[in-house]
């Protein structure tokens, strides 16, 4: 096949809905005239990756986000259009790649990709480049035209894969003719085309060019260090040779730069876990010191000291078991993306409802989460969706006034439409609202409440606490929260336009 039959086969056929999101969030980031509310509603159509984007932006790979992006619309005035333009296609490229075919080649190609895309923004942050948090996203996405081809479902691949067993990973120019010879054309090239036709990002585009420049450098030496990582090991002769190089090349401290590449790796691991390739990340070689530490975390957990994430039972210091939901970012993600296929199909406003619920309580770590609904006659609120580690009869009891006297912050919730944050450091305005049988009902525990939206009218609000366990709200809590609602309001207002 030719370069332009590979294209428009990978466009039309494998990885339509890619190419149409790519054309849409491209045309509008392009556009000079386009507002951050174009670009965040386009976004917004698909809620996993809404909620996904949000998430990434607060990450360490967009320092200037200084973790205060709650929404797209945020994201996109504190980082700008291209920078929420790139992050939003590679969520798409990584999510459609992983859509198709189920190869532990394309896995370990993914992998690679992460890999070289923290390796290249540590090199550019240590060169001092001007590219550095563009270079991640350029490095990722660095042999799109691999992982586009592996997913594929040409039955070519499969004979690529059993020939290129058979003399290993070592040799790239062997690959390389082996690629060129199976598929009918040179990888490197249909990576540019596809860079090209799907517009992904300058710095991409410059990498994969005949006249790469530094960042095509960087990009190449990350990926180089990436594939022996994994082929040999972090204490390999190869390695240590190849760093040696690398920091006499770009006039470095060895012993700093070392730390520094052993430190990405483990990045890598983690930003394949943000962007959702959970069977991925293991696969990201781990460093000697990394791999003590883990062993360390789970003998703890072995032995009591730290409670286990999910429904399992833990053992606290005084040695009697208690359930503790712990934060469980990757089923976070997993609750939004249920979500999001929950308005792919017939809506059900319940099954939305009972799904945010679900998703707080096991996916931020909640001992009791509960939507309140505004009874008919709107003077007061029941629980219609409950979710608790301790309460059983919860939902039949909770049932509160929306008298400002004898409730005033429920009644400021609904009336008014606001929703609290109450912990240790709230302002005292606020911890005066708590009062009445509400604050019977809440104690002394941290906890989080939101107005829920129908049709433009409040119909009742999401609560979560920790009562129980007596554990506190961080930040990170609350901003997952509020992805909850996001994703919730974004579902209401579609059904309330059906």
């Amino acid at each position: 096949m030719t370069l332009n039959a590979w294209t428009n086969f990978l466009t039309d056929t494998e990885l339509p809905a890619f190419a149409r999101t790519v054309s849409d969030v491209t045309r509008i980031a392009s556009d000079p005239e386009a507002s951050a509310y174009m670009l965040s509603n386009a976004i917004a159509k698909d809620a996993a990756m809404a909620a996904r984007l949000v998430k990434l932006a607060n990450c360490p790979l967009f320092p200037s986000s200084h973790g205060n992006i709650q929404t797209v619309d945020r994201g996109v005035v504190l980082l700008g259009f291209d920078a929420v333009r790139d992050l939003a296609i590679s969520l798409s490229v990584i999510e459609k790649v992983l859509r198709g075919q189920s190869r532990d080649a394309l896995l370990e190609e993914m992998a690679l990709a992460f890999h070289t895309a923290t390796q290249s923004q540590t090199l550019a942050r240590m060169a001092r480049d001007d590219v550095v948090a563009e270079i991640f996203v350029a490095g990722l996405l660095y042999r799109i035209g691999v992982l586009a081809v592996l997913s594929s479902s040409d039955p070519r691949v499969s004979d690529f894969l059993a020939e290129k067993a058979d003399f290993g990973d070592g040799d790239a120019v062997q690959i390389a003719r082996l690629e060129k010879r199976t598929f009918g054309c040179d990888m490197t090239q249909l990576s540019r085309r596809l860079a090209q036709h799907w517009s992904l990002g300058q710095v991409l585009q410059k990498a994969l060019s005949p006249d790469p420049g530094p960042v095509g450098d960087r990009i190449a030496t990350g990926r180089r260090i990436a594939e022996v990582a994994m082929r040999s090991g972090w204490e390999s002769d190869e390695i240590h040779q190849l760093l040696s190089r690398v920091a006499r090349n770009m006039g470095l401290n060895l012993a700093d730069m070392r730390e520094k590449v052993h430190q990405s790796s483990e990045t890598a691991r983690e930003m394949a876990s943000q962007f959702g390739a959970t069977k991925v990340a293991p696969l990201i070689p781990e460093t000697a010191q990394a791999k003590a530490k883990r062993d360390k975390a789970e003998r703890e957990v072995a032995g009591g000291v730290v409670a286990e994430v999910g429904n399992e039972t833990a053992l606290g210091e005084d040695g009697y078991s208690s359930k503790v939901l712990l934060p469980n970012p990757m089923l976070q993600l997993e609750m939004l993306g249920r979500m999001a296929e929950l308005l792919n199909g017939k809506p059900d406003i319940n099954r939305l409802l009972a799904t945010v619920v679900e998703g707080v309580h096991r996916g931020i770590g909640m001992d009791r989460s509960v939507f309140a609904l505004l009874t008919t006659k709107k003077d007061a609120v029941v629980a219609k969706f409950v979710l608790t580690q301790v309460e059983e009869r919860l939902q039949a009891s909770f049932r509160f006034s929306l008298r400002p006297e004898m409730n005033p912050l429920l009644a400021a919730v609904i009336g008014q439409r606001k929703a609290f944050w109450i912990h240790a450091d709230s302002q005292p305005d606020e911890r005066k609202l708590v009062r009445g049988p509400f604050a019977q009902f809440v104690g002394k525990s941290d906890f989080l409440i939101h107005p829920v939206l129908f049709t433009g009218k409040c119909i009742g609000f999401l609560y979560a606490d920790r009562a129980s366990s007596g554990r506190q709200i961080e930040a990170s809590d609350e901003m997952s929260f509020r992805q909850f609602i996001q994703q919730l309001s974004i579902g209401l207002r579609l059904l309330g336009g059906r």
